[in-house]
């Protein structure tokens, strides 16, 4: 276990660990993969589930409060979804749609969405993302570049809600460091057992920092919604640029609103906090903290004479 842990979380190769361990690296090998497997067996329909719908509603209520709703990403590092193993070098679009994120979502198999921005009904979710995208109805982007403060201030409100993807990458990154190194001794399919499991493992640390206890009450077995028709279908069908760009101006003009109430971003709506101390008075001695001189023959008086 100590070989293995150290493999990971170090991204030492086996080979410099036979003489620590007393084991040879082609044993340290087979056990890392019989762990990860293990791991994946075990804990992989709880911490790497689609959405339930308990969670799509958490998740809107979260975002609501931060001046995006509607939006479908989690802020507490939370990976819900992942793709690897394309080979080549790809860009964010290709590696976008070889990927998997928008077949639920094709198939009519999604939680329930239902929210309002300025007075308007929608019914399904979308993304942040950067100008790397096209005009698709679910991701919503930044103006590159802006033309006024408004166009700014949404800039500033979805770089900021951006970042907490960069933390879950920077915290994965800094728990699991054999993937930040050159794999050339795993094959493919090994290597994408590694990486799930420590995206696992990422998950179990995220539950163990942020849910709450109606989290572990939730076992992935919930039941979701049957997909009708194909499995994959190819994401161009969701290039809209009237709802790409109503969406934007919707999502735009709600946060300068927000902000015009004085809400920044992070700041929940109607919230009453009351972090005071209880006054105590057994047990304390009384002091006038409007006196700034005292009687030198008092308590003074003995740092006056020197005794």
């Amino acid at each position: 276990m100590v070989a293995m842990l150290k493999h990971f979380a170090k991204g030492i190769a086996p080979d410099s660990l036979d003489d620590y361990t007393q084991m040879a690296a082609c044993i340290i090998y087979f056990y890392a993969k019989k762990f990860m497997d293990a791991i994946i067996w075990i804990c992989n329909g709880r911490y790497m589930r689609q959405p339930t719908a308990q969670d799509t509603e958490r998740i809107l209520e979260e975002n609501e409060d931060r001046g995006f709703p509607g939006a479908v990403a989690s802020y507490d590092r939370w990976i819900w979804h992942s793709y690897f193993g394309l080979g080549g070098h790809n860009n964010d679009c290709n590696v976008l749609h070889a990927s998997g994120l928008f077949d639920i979502e094709l198939n009519g198999a999604l939680p329930p969405y239902h929210y309002q921005i300025n007075g308007r009904n929608y019914n399904t979710g979308y993304y942040l993302g950067d100008g790397a995208y096209h005009m698709y109805g679910c991701l919503v982007q930044a103006y590159k570049p802006a033309s006024n403060n408004v166009e700014s201030l949404f800039n500033q409100y979805q770089e900021a809600k951006r970042k907490y993807i960069e933390r879950a990458f920077g915290g994965l990154k800094g728990k699991f460091g054999i993937i930040l190194k050159p794999c050339r001794y795993y094959k493919k399919s090994d290597m994408k057992a590694i990486m799930r499991g420590c995206l696992i493992m990422h998950n179990m640390c995220v539950e163990m920092e942020y849910r709450n206890e109606d989290w572990g009450m939730i076992m992935g077995q919930e039941p979701q919604p049957p997909i009708k028709g194909n499995i994959r279908l190819p994401p161009q069908v969701f290039y809209n640029p009237a709802r790409w760009v109503e969406l934007r101006e919707e999502l735009t003009t709600h946060i300068w609103l927000r902000h015009g109430d004085g809400l920044r971003y992070g700041d929940i709506p109607n919230l009453v906090m009351d972090d005071a101390l209880p006054e105590v008075h057994e047990g304390t001695t009384d002091v006038d903290t409007d006196e700034d001189q005292y009687d030198p023959q008092g308590d003074g008086a003995f740092y006056e004479n020197g005794e």
